[in-house]
């Protein structure tokens, strides 16, 4: 992969977690379900939702994910160390995912 595609990715993903954070941060103020979208969950989490301690991990992923990409795309972390951060966030919000669902 080029450098180029590399650093559009990276800014595609800082933008993606902050939407997911807004969404949580929004579910989390209004009360209302975090519902998951193709955009945010994929297929299998499409139509899910998540309870309050779900919603309050998605936020603390979202910002994570959001900062750990942003540091990853200005090189303001070496570039292996950024990768494991951004690849343990990404576990940890699968796993939070399948763990935090409402029945």
């Amino acid at each position: 992969m080029s450098p180029d595609v590399m650093q559009a990715m990276m800014v595609l993903f800082t933008v993606w977690g902050v939407a997911v954070a807004i969404k949580a941060a929004n579910t989390l103020r209004t009360g209302e379900p975090y519902v998951f979208g193709i955009w945010d969950g994929g297929m299998i989490r499409a139509g899910k939702s998540l309870s309050k301690m779900g919603k309050q991990i998605k936020l603390v992923v979202g910002i994570g994910m959001a900062a750990a990409c942003a540091a990853m795309a200005t090189h303001a972390i070496p570039l292996d160390t950024a990768f494991y951060l951004v690849a343990f966030i990404a576990i940890l919000s699968i796993v939070s995912d399948f763990v935090t669902a409402e029945k």
